[in-house]
């Protein structure tokens, strides 16, 4: 595998991002603090090692290893109860519109009316998901489907912070206690605190503010949602 490939869009976005947020209180601290070359020394030594690889494949293992919770939290998977008539945010018309579409692309499947999903809701989910599958693979085309691939990399980036929340919390607030200890000790030698510990003092307690009041349940189900909204919408186009 090139490494063009290893930084595909996706996979830096979605997968790498997210770890690198993680180990980024970890590493401002290293800068601050650390000899002049220490810390670059130790990244090249990284990607040597490749930690491209590695550092994708653990955010995505996280994130899809906590995904069931979250659909189970939210009643279902979003791309899949979008196509509920019991379940569906979308507005009648167009759920029956992308109904009447995807019966025409999946002619042996037949969608359930409102009526046979109340009478047999396990079996009308498992249509959904069919033609969720379906509509997956057949807009796998970046450049015909460009808001299906930016929504799903949204998706993937915010699952995946999600996923690693409890880490980012616990190494953030690490590395204020550690920063703080270091120009504690600065002051009281009488010496003057630099600049950049302090800066990265205040980037970390952001980080923290985010980690515990932005980077929730709630902001995935945002990106899931449109990401399900568009990957349905997609159906016209075919």
């Amino acid at each position: 595998m090139g490494m063009l490939q290893l930084l595909d869009v996706y996979v830096v976005q979605a997968r790498l991002v997210p770890v690198f947020l993680v180990l980024l209180p970890a590493a401002l601290t290293g800068f601050a603090w650390l000899p002049n070359g220490a810390t670059d020394y130790l990244w090249g030594v990284l990607g040597t090692l490749g930690a491209v690889v590695v550092l994708g494949e653990l955010g995505r293992d996280l994130g899809k290893r906590k995904e069931p919770a979250l659909f189970q939290g939210w009643g279902g998977g979003p791309t899949t109860v979008i196509l509920s008539h019991q379940q569906s945010w979308l507005d009648r018309h167009t759920l029956e519109r992308y109904h009447a579409k995807l019966n025409q692309l999946l002619p042996t499947l037949q969608l359930p009316t409102a009526t046979q999903e109340a009478q047999q809701s396990a079996e009308a989910m498992v249509k959904y998901e069919s033609c969720v599958q379906y509509l997956r693979q057949v807009t796998r085309d970046r450049q015909k489907f460009p808001l299906v691939f930016a929504e799903n990399v949204s998706y993937g980036f915010r699952r995946n912070l999600w996923a690693m929340r409890a880490a980012g919390v616990f190494v953030t607030t690490a590395m204020l206690v550690i920063n703080g200890m270091l120009m504690y000790r600065t002051a009281l030698t009488g010496t003057a605190v630099p600049v950049a510990p302090a800066i990265v003092f205040l980037l970390n307690v952001l980080l923290l503010v985010l980690w515990l009041m932005r980077f929730r349940r709630s902001w995935v189900q945002l990106a899931a949602r449109a990401y399900a909204e568009r990957l349905v919408a997609a159906c016209e186009n075919l």
